[in-house]
């Protein structure tokens, strides 16, 4: 018996849940299929996906086909939940890329069949939904072909008897398709022996190819990643998913084939035992689960294995294979496998077990940027004290979200991949850990600065019975070469005008009462601040008195010298197909955007890249109207540049806001 293993990925709404129903039908696994709309399929199990009718994480099943056994993973197809898809597709060998027939290519089915390039994983497409009203399975086919020129057509369907036609295998076909059938053969032959010559060159000369012969070169392909068969059908009517599986079976690579992409000494892997973790589940009764893959080896139950991330011992319990959320424990798991294992203490997504102490770590895929921010406030004290714990939680399971503090508003922000990953996450909190919570758009870290330079003195006094209190000082404010200097202060005393112990008080002072500007409270930076004189009593002076003197001195300051607000400016990279720029900059534009520059993306040729600026208030939703514009193919990344200062009448639109 071999071990298969195989993602199943694809845009939403594609149908990749009932395909996964379907097989596990036709292999005898259940005797009757669920379905999303009734929320009794078997890998769509969570509550939410349930009441929402989509996945929004990867389930694992099994199927035996052909006497082999095949480890598969159901994958999200919302954009939301890339990071799910990513993870399934770094755990397998092999691919199942399922299309829609009725639908438009969207964005995130682009950049799934990206990945399997990228990869260059065995990949079958299945054009699924033929039974729909709309379907229309050569359009499909030409969209996939635009973006994957690997594709090519195995199958044509059979209206009248809801069948399908192997091209490959059949010479003879239906009088109603007999004409286009033929001429996608020659099509497909073509596309083969393209890949060797001595083929190529008999095709050329119109010798007939054997049959055999194009499929040897055909799994030569499909295996190195070079061409991707596509195949026609119905997961829901069961046209066309014998054949499918039958391809997986004829082309697929087992478990112990796969070339492993390791960080480490490469020279004994063949010889023990490598897994990795590519999900984690996280449930209040009953604990934590890991997904493991096995790359190499073999795992046992009741077995210790080394994390070698953590560094740590870990005790295996029961191996168990998951059909959605059921488990069936299993004594023994072997390379190419996908299995769970309960209640490890410290094992989590990205990390290495093996069964000796290594340095071996598999490569995880890499998680794209998050494209939405908001801060997270709890509903009540209890709530806010709770965020933290359970969010981490959440974090363990979902790799692409982020959460942290933002140092310069104090504000606690939740980062993911668009308003629907934010919206589940805040639901997580309320159904699972009873944590209700806010998400709102986080502030802005506005800042004050200066315009021009000006003198002031700070002078404190203040006396009652016994010693009093007194310190005097004068300062000139400057505005900074840069608003990014902060707050540079300078000691210019001579003489002994203010004494050496007073000095460090006198820039507390300046400094604390910097925290907060005239304008609208915010901070102000890129400002210089000589202390050049000022005065002392012997008695009465004290570091108190020095301090006030000097919030005293820097207020005044900060009264004549033309404060005015400055904001946060970042870089922006936009990614966006050739036909969307013109929409791109006129939206940058209106944003008060600064378009930089334009080039060439280096992998996807219809694909550009602009360059550009904008303040990080227009960036906050951003993300939306990037996707809006561009039906969902345009992204972007983003980093801080410098403050800039903000045009004076949204200025004053921020500072009455704030008021």
């Amino acid at each position: 018996m071999k071990r298969y293993n195989v993602a199943l990925i694809g845009q939403r709404s594609s149908g990749k849940t009932i395909l996964s129903e379907r097989i596990l039908f036709e292999t005898k696994n259940i005797s009757r299929m669920g379905s999303t709309t009734d929320g009794n399929s078997t890998t769509d199990y969570h509550r939410t996906e349930i009441s929402r009718g989509f996945s929004i994480q990867l389930s694992l099943f099994n199927f035996n086909w052909k006497d082999d056994l095949y480890s598969a993973i159901d994958t999200p197809g919302y954009s939301n939940f890339i990071g799910d898809a990513l993870c399934g597709i770094g755990a397998v060998d092999n691919v199942i890329y399922v299309a829609d027939s009725s639908d438009d290519l969207k964005a995130n089915g682009f950049r799934l069949l990206q990945q399997t390039r990228k990869r260059s994983l065995p990949t079958l497409i299945f054009i699924n939904k033929l039974d729909a009203e709309r379907s229309d399975y050569e359009k499909c086919f030409e969209a996939i072909k635009t973006v994957d020129n690997r594709a090519v057509l195995m199958q044509l369907p059979v209206e009248k008897t809801n069948s399908v036609i192997n091209l490959l295998a059949s010479d003879e076909f239906p009088d109603e398709i007999s004409e286009k059938a033929l001429a996608m053969k020659e099509k497909l032959i073509e596309s083969i022996v393209e890949s060797d010559d001595r083929l190529l060159e008999k095709y050329l000369e119109g010798e007939k190819i054997e049959t055999e012969a194009l499929r040897d070169l055909l799994k030569k392909d499909v295996v190195s990643g070079a061409i991707c068969p596509v195949f026609v059908g119905s997961a829901l009517t069961g046209a066309g998913i014998k054949e499918l599986l039958d391809a997986a079976s004829r082309w697929f690579i087992s478990g112990d084939q796969r070339v492993l992409d390791i960080d480490g000494d490469k020279s004994k892997i063949d010889d023990m035992f490598i897994a990795s973790v590519f999900k984690t589940f996280n449930d209040p009764k009953s604990g934590r689960t890991n997904c493991i893959r096995i790359w190499s080896g073999s795992m046992k139950s009741d077995s210790t294995y080394y994390n070698t991330t953590k560094k740590t011992v870990e005790r295996v319990g029961s191996l168990l294979r998951l059909q959605g959320k059921k488990a069936v424990p299993v004594e023994t798991a072997v390379a190419g496998e996908l299995i769970a294992v309960n209640k490890l203490k410290e094992t989590l997504t990205g990390d290495t077990l093996t069964a000796d102490q290594s340095s071996v770590s598999v490569k995880t895929p890499d998680m794209p940027p998050t494209l939405i921010r908001y801060r997270i406030l709890g509903k009540s004290k209890q709530d806010t004290e709770k965020i933290g714990g359970y969010l981490s939680k959440i974090l363990e399971e979902d790799i692409s979200l982020k959460f942290e503090k933002n140092r310069e508003t104090n504000e606690f922000v939740l980062s993911g991949m668009g308003k629907l990953h934010i919206d589940i996450t805040v639901e997580k909190l309320k159904r699972r850990y009873g944590v209700e919570v806010i998400a709102e758009l986080p502030s802005v870290p506005y800042k004050e600065t200066i315009k021009k330079e000006v003198t002031a003195q700070g002078r404190y006094k203040k006396q009652t019975g016994g010693h009093g209190q007194f310190g005097d000082c004068k300062i000139v404010v400057a505005p900074s070469k840069s608003y990014e200097d902060g707050v540079l202060f300078v000691d210019q005393i001579v003489g002994g005008a203010i004494p050496r112990q007073y000095i460090p008080s006198v820039e507390k002072g300046v400094r604390d009462a910097l925290k907060k500007g005239k304008l609208g409270e915010y901070p102000v930076t890129g400002i210089s601040i000589r202390l050049t004189d000022g005065s002392y009593h012997p008695v009465d002076s004290s570091d108190l008195a020095f301090q006030m003197a000097g919030q005293i001195a820097i207020k005044k300051a900060l009264d004549d010298a033309s404060p005015v607000l400055i904001e946060p400016i970042y870089k922006v990279e936009i990614i966006c197909r050739e036909g969307d720029v013109g929409a791109v900059i006129g939206d940058l534009n209106s944003r008060r955007g600064e378009v930089v520059n334009m080039r060439h993306h280096d992998d996807i040729k219809e694909f550009r890249i602009i360059d550009a600026r904008m303040p990080k208030t227009e960036l906050l939703a951003y993300a939306p109207a990037l996707r809006s514009l561009t039906a969902g193919f345009g992204r972007f990344t983003s980093d801080f540049e410098r403050y800039k200062e903000v045009p004076e009448q949204i200025a004053k639109t921020i500072l009455q806001a704030a008021q």
